[in-house]
């Protein structure tokens, strides 16, 4: 599998398609409890692709990209998951960032953010 953007060297270009996991942090009624246990709680880095995000003794589920934890902030997500596609839309190119997920799991506040943490959407303008 492909490296990470984030992880390309210098002249690299980023796959066609990256697929990244994003673990949100646990809410309170969840916190302390096996929820889903073998879940990837931290962010990979790039000797860890192909990423796994499950890993229990019945299942694993990995071949991602990497696996943003839950220390993960939008910047962070921003960074390692999109900002290297913004040189291909700059020399004419396209580039999509589709979230999918449950209700709850956090695509809004990962795309639109807050005051605070300010989303994708936000981080490409100012690329421009």
């Amino acid at each position: 599998m492909e490296r990470p953007a984030a992880f390309l060297e210098a002249g690299d270009t980023p796959p066609p398609v990256s697929v990244f996991v994003r673990v949100r942090p646990l809410i309170s009624r969840e916190a302390g409890s096996d929820v889903l246990p073998g879940l990837a709680l931290c962010s990979s880095g790039p000797e860890s692709a192909p990423a796994v995000a499950l890993e229990s003794g019945k299942v694993t589920v990995g071949g991602f990209a990497g696996v943003q934890g839950q220390e993960a902030d939008n910047q962070a997500v921003f960074e390692s998951c999109f900002a290297e596609r913004l040189k291909t839309v700059m020399r004419g190119g396209a580039a999509s960032l589709f979230c999918y997920g449950y209700t709850g799991g956090g695509k809004t506040h990962t795309m639109l953010g807050k005051q605070e943490e300010r989303g994708m959407y936000y981080r490409m303008r100012i690329r421009f």
